[in-house]
């Protein structure tokens, strides 16, 4: 396919632009494949904060799988982790090892951080909820221009010129969440399968144009408000009077090569080659999913295997609220007897209250025949 060999420009015209069609396709295809799952999530997510419908206003629930949902993310990530080494040979005498093992984990042990911490709570959340979570692991150098000293042999003479170099004076590894609809992958069985892995972002023009140049920014098609996704899943304000414009970011394991690229822009933003070296390629691990088979690489919302008995739950607690409202104390009285509205306006107790025609009342069968309550007993 396209994407796995990828034709270079003529030797006349090397400095043009790849086209990014065929990516672009991809990006199509995989959003396709995943459009099922996203409908189950903004399902999910709007049943998991009881957003309710003109219909469903007046309907009474019980979010048991809202509060079960907190329950767990608290049981899964309680607090930021410590790293631990161990040996695998606990030997007393082995000191070497002892001490290695130490060093390294005072190596690893970092300091809380809250992009990390936050980023964490909020995949757990999408694990639990829509059923698929993820971090994305991002480098950012801070480079300076630089120059090595000249070499000169015994005689005076310049053996090695100095040279201009590029030298790294500050690194750091940044930790982006993801949001679920935001994430994309080539259609798979299984993690090992995944040819590629990308995600959404969105760019004002002014980032546009800091991170691809202004030619490339002033092309890019921006729209106001939220992202397609986000807004759909009705999570985002729809007051947001910023522009964006959607950016895909897709890592190839296949090509080794990050390329960046927008709909409606027919050339790459950008593309580089393996950019962090790292033993996997992608930037982010295997996704936080949930249930998923080995014949489709598919998060199956936890959710779904419980809907029946939640919704249940909902029907009978609904059914005996209403029974409750519609048992209560309600009747009719003879309005020639003033007493018995006394009665109960009044809230009296123990207190006689006098009737005017004594043996008349008694001769219509006293209470009972000047009171008539609504029959509950078939409620």
């Amino acid at each position: 396919m396209a994407y796995d060999t990828e034709e270079a420009p003529k030797k006349e015209d090397a400095a043009a632009p790849l086209k990014s069609a065929s990516w672009l396709t991809e990006v199509a295809t995989a959003e396709k494949n995943l459009e099922k799952w996203h409908e189950q999530g903004r399902r999910i997510v709007k049943r998991f904060l009881d957003r309710r419908d003109e219909i469903q206003e007046n309907t009474n629930k019980i979010n048991l799988f809202a509060s079960n949902t907190q329950i767990l993310i608290a049981t899964l990530y309680a607090r930021f982790p410590k790293p631990m080494v161990t040996r695998e040979f606990e030997d007393q005498d082995d000191d070497v090892a002892r001490v290695a093992s130490t060093i390294m984990e005072r190596m690893l042990k970092i300091r809380p951080r809250d992009d990390f911490d936050t980023a964490m709570r909020n995949i757990v959340q999408d694990r639990l909820v829509p059923g698929c979570g993820t971090l994305w692991f991002r480098y950012e150098p801070e480079i300076e221009k630089a120059q090595t000293q000249e070499v000169k042999g015994p005689d005076g003479q310049v053996m090695v010129p100095a040279m201009e170099y590029e030298k790294v004076v500050n690194e750091t590894v940044n930790v982006d969440y993801v949001f679920w609809e935001d994430l994309l992958w080539s259609p798979a069985r299984t993690w090992n399968d995944v040819r590629w892995v990308g995600r959404k972002v969105k760019m004002t023009r002014a980032d546009a144009s800091k991170r691809f140049g202004e030619q490339i920014a002033d092309k890019l098609n921006y729209s106001k408000g939220s992202l397609e996704g986000t807004k759909a899943a009705g999570e985002n304000p729809d007051n947001d009077q910023v522009q964006y414009a959607e950016i895909y970011e897709v890592w190839c394991k296949k090509t080794k090569h990050v390329y960046w690229v927008s709909k409606g822009f027919d050339y790459f933003l950008d593309k580089k080659a393996d950019p962090l070296k790292l033993k996997k390629f992608f930037p982010t691990p295997k996704f936080m999913m949930g249930m998923h088979s080995t014949s489709n690489y598919m998060p199956r919302p936890d959710y779904l295997m419980a809907q029946d008995q939640y919704e249940e739950l909902d029907m009978v607690n609904n059914r005996i609220t209403q029974l409750e409202r519609a048992i209560k104390v309600v009747g009719v009285y003879d309005g020639t007897n003033q007493e018995i509205e006394r009665i109960f306006a009044e809230g009296v107790d123990n207190k006689i209250i006098p009737t005017r025609s004594f043996s008349e009342f008694m001769a219509k069968g006293g209470l009972k025949g000047a009171i008539d309550w609504i029959p509950i007993a078939p409620i």
